[in-house]
Formats: C-alpha cells, structure tokens, sequence
C-alpha cells in the first residue's frame, strides 16, 4: 500500500483550496505519495472537493462550537468529539505517514488524533495572523509553515515562511470565457474590473461596487461580481455571476481586481500581478484579513481601503490602480508546495518525538 498523507482542511475555500493544491502537486510527482483530504460537512467544502480527483473524507463538523449558541453549540460539540473518534478510527485502518493541517476547526480533531498516535504533523498557516487553531499547535511544539513572511503573534523563528500552495491555472490567449460570462465580447478601451467577495460571498462589497459603478467615470468600465446575487437595481456595467472554481478565465479578462482580504486569494492575485486593491472583512477573526492585507501591500500587490473608507476613496483608488499595468512577480506558486513539502520531510524523518522535537 502507497504511503498516505493526510491534508486536512476546511471552513472555506480559502483552507481548502491550498490543500488541494498541494495534494495535486504532490500526486503530479509520481513518487507514490496518496494525498487524502480530510474536510468538514458543510455543503461548499463538499462542492470543492467534488472538483478535484484526490480521494477525501468527510468529517461530521460545521465549525467552530465557539462562534454559536444554544443547540447548535452543543450540535458542534458533539461534531468535534464524532470528528476525532472518526480520525482516530481512519488511522487505525490506515496509519497516515505525516499530516498536514491547513486550518479551519476540522483540523482541531485531526491534530489530536495524531498526537495520541504518533504521526508527525505540520500546520500550513495561509494568514499573516496565525488562526485559534493554529497558535495551539505551536503551543504544543506541531511546527509551523507560513503563507507569508509573518505569522503574529508567534515570534520570528517560530514559523517557516513557505508561500501558499496555489491552484494551477490555464493561462488563456483569449478572453473567451469571460466574454461568455459577461454576455458580449471585451471592449479594449473599457477596465475590466473583477469583484472576489471570497467563497462565502459579500454583499458589503456588491453594494459598495453598485453604487460606484453608476458614477460618471466608471459607466465604461465593467464589474464582474463572482458570486454575486443580482437582480434589483444592478446597473447595466454590473454583471453578477456564479461561483467558478476555475479562476484562469476570469483572471485572464481582468485589467483590476477587487477583492477581500482572504489569504489564497491574495496570494494567487500576487502571483498573477494583477493590479488589486483590498477591502478587509472588518469582522474577520482575530482581524486575519487586514493582516493579509498589510502583507499583500508590503509584497508590492497592490492597495488597501478599510471598510469605513467613503466612496470617494473607492474611486480614487481604482483609478489610480487602472494605470499600472500587470507585472508578473516571483511568488509562492508551485515553489510553495516544494518548500511545504521539505518541511513535512523534515519533521516526518526526525528521530524521537516529532512534537516534542518540534522546531517551533
């Protein structure tokens, strides 16, 4: 039997995506490594993962028992301790060569399961601010890998900054498919502008890019909104799509994106050099999206705008951003799931105790 790699993620396609990644960057090698994606039960993480051809399991967790009340904190509970039996009965029929845990609470059952039994593990952190979750790994000596040059609050030395693992993309010679999306071929002379509200949606961002999208110098641009609900009082230069889990089209069609603070999404915005500008989700835990953010500007990806910021500011940072051009930037890409990948060797090939010997 081909040794197995757990990859274990969830909540959001922003934990799932780099694990699938990885796991298709690993099965690409050919060296006999099985990836198996461990996830939660929430009907996106299902929709994901029936994208891809890595083998993966469901767990019976939705999140967080922490973020509700009532019954469903109890549901929750009762999700995490089912999660943990189901992990601890998985390694019992197929010992997991290593682990890696790329968040989400779907990671809390899997790190203790491979605690009790053994199995080395490395956290993927995608933040610049380290999750719940994660900060208790380190607490317990699990190493850490960083999808940026910060992981706060752990200090410098504690984290290995690795990049984020991101999904390969066709690189299209033509706009087609957003020229299908959008219902009529590209204008060159019009700015193409793509809205990313993150897997989960936001309605804060198609508000705000509506009532922007009725102002005189923008009625020549275009606003694609993945994900967006439509309808109502859409302006005729706003265009709401479906999700899409192929990105290549879109990013291929994009003069400027849009976009939230979600650490995969700006990695993958970074990587393309695409001109971008922010808008943190002001109720992300811990403030993890403005910690993207910072981090995404520092790397030269682009502009950041809080929430609070009026429309007027909107604007003029649009139109200065609509005057760079792309430029491609040496980044993460398939390079992060190589360095990702020599930290699991490294912790899985220690002697003793792989997390009590942790290099945290």
């Amino acid at each position: 039997m081909t040794p197995l790699i757990w990859l274990v993620a969830g909540g959001t396609g922003g934990h799932l995506w780099p694990a699938v990644a990885f796991g298709q960057w690993l099965q690409s090698r050919g060296e006999g490594w099985t990836p198996m994606i461990l996830a939660g039960s929430r009907s996106l993480e299902r929709e994901i993962l029936e994208t891809t051809t890595l083998p993966w399991e469901s767990l019976p967790l939705e999140g967080s028992p922490l973020g509700v009340s009532g019954t469903a904190r109890w549901g929750r509970w009762k999700g995490l301790w089912q999660s943990w039996a189901r992990c601890r009965e998985l390694l019992c029929r197929h010992r997991p060569w290593a682990a890696v845990l790329f968040g989400g609470y779907v990671s809390l059952p899997a790190l203790g399961a491979c605690m009790a039994h053994r199995v080395p593990v490395v956290f993927h952190e995608q933040n610049a601010r380290a999750g719940r979750v994660t900060r208790m790994a380190a607490a317990v000596g699990v190493p850490v890998a960083s999808g940026w040059d910060e992981c706060d609050p752990l200090r410098p030395g504690a984290f290995r900054p690795v990049g984020i693992p991101l999904r390969v993309m066709e690189r299209l010679p033509n706009r087609a498919e957003w020229n299908k999306l959008s219902g009529g071929p590209l204008i060159p002379e019009k700015r193409h502008v793509l809205v990313l509200g993150g897997s989960l949606g936001s309605g804060f961002l198609e508000k705000r890019v509506r009532d922007l999208a009725r102002r005189h110098p923008f009625r020549r641009w275009t606003f694609l909104l993945l994900g967006g609900k439509g309808g109502g009082d859409m302006p005729e230069n706003c265009l709401a799509v479906p999700r899409q889990w192929d990105m290549g089209p879109l990013y291929a069609g994009a003069d400027l994106a849009l976009s939230r603070g979600g650490g995969a999404t700006l990695a993958e915005l970074l990587s393309l050099g695409l001109p971008s500008l922010v808008i943190p989700w002001q109720g992300a835990s811990d403030g993890h999206q403005a910690a993207n953010a910072a981090a995404f500007v520092k790397s030269g990806g682009g502009m950041v705008l809080p929430e609070s910021a009026p429309l007027e500011s909107l604007e003029e940072a649009l139109k200065s951003l609509s005057r760079r051009k792309r430029r491609q930037i040496t980044v993460a890409g398939p390079c992060a799931s190589e360095k990702l990948w020599r930290e699991v060797m490294a912790v899985a090939t220690m002697k003793g105790d792989a997390f009590r010997n942790g290099r945290g």
